[in-house]
This record gives C-alpha cells, sequence and structure tokens, in this order.
C-alpha cells in the first residue's frame, strides 16, 4: 500500500511538475487516483506473466485503502524535523556502508509513520499557515496542538549525553517547551570530555571541562557564550530552558533538589541516561507522581525508544515495552548488569579484554615494536586533554607490559606461577 501510495505520488510530480500541497483535497485525490491506476496495471501484469511467483511479487495490494493513500498525499510534501532526523540518520548508515564492510540498501526502503497522524485530523482553519517557523507541524496537527500543547509543556530531561543532545535539539527545532509557560530543565552530573565531541553533537572543542547540561542548554538557544565560540545558529532562543549539574538520585532528592515540589508540576519525563540506578530512581519517581516517562537506550548502531504512560503501560522496572528487544547498551554492561543477558555479555567483553586483545597488542608489537610504542605515544598525545582517554591508554599499555613479562621468563615453571598469580589477581579485581 504504501509503494502504491508512493508511485502515486511521483506520478502526480512527474505530470504536475510540483509536490501536492499540504491538506489539499483536490491534489490527494489524484494521487489515489494515480495509486489505484497503479495497482491495476500491477494486477493485469501479474495476470499476464502466467508465473504465480511474479504475479505475486507484483500484486501490490488486492485495494488501495483510499484512507490511507489521502493522509499520505496530504502530508507528503511536508518537512518534519522528527522525520528529516531519521531520515539523515538512515542516509548516514548508507554512506559507511559503502566503505565496503556492509551492502548497502539496493532497491525502495519504505519507512511509514501513519500511526503519528491525528484521528481525526484538525480542523482545515487549525491546519492553516501562521507565517510560523512551526507552520510544518501546525500542517499536520493543528496549531493548538504546536503553539499551546506543545509550547508550554513542561519537561524534565534527565541526562544530555548523546541521546540527550538529540532530545534537546528535537525539542528546540519542534517548539517544545518554547512557549510562553513552556520549561525545558536539563539535569546531568557529567562534565565533557574530548572523546565525547565525536557523538554529542551540541558539543565543540571549547566546551571541553564544561557540565554538559549547561553547554548543551546555552548551545541550543544560543547564548553570547555560545555565539563567540562557533559559527552555528542558536536552534531555537524561544527555547526555556534550565541546566542543573547534579546527579538524579535519592541522594539529590535529600538535599532539596529533586524533591515533591519539583515533580508535581512537570508534565513527562524523557531519560536519556547511562546507568540503572538513575533509571529505576527516576521511574519510581514518575510512578509515585503518575508522570509519562520516556525511555530510550542505544546500543552501538542500534537504540529503542519505550513510551512508559501511567495506568496503560509496564512500568521500566516491570520490563516497559522494549524489554524484548535485543542488544544491551554498554553503559549497562559497565556499570550495572542485573539481568542475565547483562551477565553474558558482560563476560564475552571481559574474555575479550583479557583473552583477545591482550594476544593482538603482543602480536602487533612483535611485528613491529618501534611502531607500537610510537602508536601508544600518540595516542597520549591526543587524549591528553581527557582523564578518560589517557586512562584507557594506559590500561592498554600495562595490560601489553604484564604479557611481556610473561612471555619473557625463560623458565616454565617461573612462567606458569606468573600466570596463576594473573589469574588471581585479575579475579580479585573482577569479583
Amino acid at each position: 500500500m504504501l509503494h502504491a501510495a508512493l508511485v502515486g505520488l511521483l506520478e502526480f510530480e512527474a505530470s504536475t511538475g510540483r509536490w501536492p500541497a499540504p491538506n489539499d483535497e483536490a491534489d490527494a485525490e489524484k494521487i489515489v487516483a494515480n495509486a489505484k491506476h497503479f495497482v491495476e496495471a500491477c494486477r493485469v501484469l501479474g495476470r499476464a506473466a502466467g508465473d504465480d511467483t511474479v504475479a505475486l511479487a507484483l500484486r501490490m495490494c488486492d485495494s488501495v485503502d483510499d484512507s490511507f493513500v489521502r493522509g499520505f498525499a496530504r502530508h507528503a510534501a511536508v518537512e518534519v524535523q522528527p522525520v528529516a532526523t531519521f531520515a539523515g540518520g538512515v542516509a548516514a548508515q548508507e554512506v559507511v556502508k559503502c566503505a565496503g564492510k556492509y551492502t548497502p540498501i539496493n532497491g525502495f526502503a519504505h519507512f511509514s509513520f501513519h500511526e503519528a497522524l491525528p484521528e481525526p485530523p484538525p480542523s482545515l482553519s487549525d491546519r492553516a499557515p501562521r507565517n510560523s517557523r512551526y507552520d510544518e507541524l501546525i500542517a499536520i496537527y493543528g496549531a493548538t496542538f504546536v503553539l499551546d500543547t506543545l509550547a508550554n509543556l513542561k519537561y524534565f530531561l534527565v541526562g544530555s549525553g548523546a541521546l540527550g543532545c538529540e532530545f534537546v535539539k528535537n525539542f528546540a527545532l519542534c517548539g517544545v517547551c518554547c512557549g510562553p509557560r513552556g520549561a525545558l530543565t536539563i539535569a546531568d552530573a557529567d562534565r565533557i570530555e574530548l572523546s565525547n565531541l565525536t557523538r554529542q553533537f551540541l558539543f565543540r572543542e571549547h566546551n571541553v571541562g564544561q557540565p554538559k547540561a549547561v553547554a548543551a542548554a546555552a548551545m541550543a538557544v544560543g547564548d553570547d557564550s555560545a555565539k563567540a565560540k562557533t559559527c552555528a545558529n542558536a536552534m531555537n532562543p524561544d527555547l526555556k530552558v534550565e541546566a542543573i549539574e547534579a546527579y538524579v538520585g535519592p541522594k539529590t532528592e535529600t538535599e532539596g533538589l529533586f524533591w515533591d515540589p519539583f515533580w508535581e508540576p512537570l508534565d513527562g519525563v524523557c531519560n536519556a541516561l547511562d546507568n540503572m540506578e538513575a533509571r529505576f530512581y527516576v521511574d519510581a519517581q514518575c510512578v509515585k507522581f503518575e508522570k509519562p516517562l520516556l525511555e530510550s537506550g542505544t546500543m552501538g548502531t542500534s537504540g529503542n525508544v519505550d513510551p512508559i504512560v501511567p495506568h496503560a503501560t509496564r512500568t521500566y522496572r516491570q520490563g516497559g515495552n522494549a524489554a524484548d528487544q535485543a542488544g544491551v547498551p554498554m553503559c549497562t554492561l559497565r556499570n550495572f548488569p542485573h539481568l542475565t543477558d547483562h551477565c553474558i555479555e558482560w563476560a564475552r567483553d571481559k574474555f575479550a579484554e583479557l583473552f583477545v586483545k591482550p594476544a593482538r597488542r603482543l602480536h602487533k608489537f612483535a611485528a613491529d615494536a618501534a611502531g607500537a610504542v610510537s602508536e601508544v605515544r600518540s595516542k597520549l598525545a591526543t587524549a591528553r586533554g581527557s582523564v578518560a582517554d589517557v586512562r584507557v591508554v594506559r590500561d592498554d599499555a600495562e595490560s601489553l607490559a604484564s604479557v611481556l613479562r610473561i612471555v619473557a621468563l625463560a623458565d616454565p615453571t617461573a612462567r606458569r606461577r606468573a600466570c596463576a598469580q594473573r589469574a588471581f589477581d585479575v579475579f580479585h579485581a573482577v569479583f
């Protein structure tokens, strides 16, 4: 059905030289007619082929769902920021695949967000353009929802790392918390490290050492300190944002930061966390104050989003709706592996750390000792601004040194004793 709607849209553009006007019923009807012609042509061609496999491939659908295609056509020319973000992510993945390790998408790849359309749609007058930066959203959801509801939300964003930066950007560009009564509170206890710049796009080199929450808020609204350091335009100067450099948990609740008067006026909470303790605490607070929670997590290039609604879905501690999905975020793996799958993945990660990586480093050192030493020095020079990066390089060097000390032992008995001592030390360090 989606492909038939797309063909109908492309036929409309080819014949008229333009995209359909938003919410134009006449244009929508033309696209519905084009889709019906395409489906009928596929049906005829399938019968003429005489091959069941070919016929099945050509049979797009038995009939056209007029309401689906009409909704598709009304908003085909509307550019919505979250969908643009998704399309950009897909395009970036395809560019990476061109390096040769993975196979790019060869053909049509359809993604439908039809369930996001309001039903019934707002009135045409409510969807009419307002000469506003939010006219694209208004064309779908109406001015009442966009300019009154979204703009005046009071939201709490917990964490401003890689996911948190994305949420700040999405909120600012969609006008969330940008109205006169809107308020976005960002809380994060971490400070920016050099390694963060590769995946947390709101931060620049001059932000290294600054609180993540403060820097993300400044870059989103474009305050004077951010403008002085970067040529990027402000995402939305109307964003009503407050940054708090603090850990969200029972300790800060007793300190008076996140106690009852803070949670009560909120319209919702958005998690962008990297540890289970804070996740469980925020989940408990949302249950206590009956607030909707948007839970999310990442692992490599994969991610999940889990909307948790009071009295309608399971809580995060109960498993949430994303619990059945595969994958364990690395932050969960390192900080608090508490489920069976987490423990298995932790063991695999630890096995690679103890047996696979040291062997590779030793092989590399044996092949080119001078080059290996030079590489370590280069990494140390690059990581000088980040304590965490320096620690990683130091740990790798110490691991290689310990293996070299064992290999250098000429006496087999001494070598076995050194291996046993190494195993003893690792066991007590881990357990």
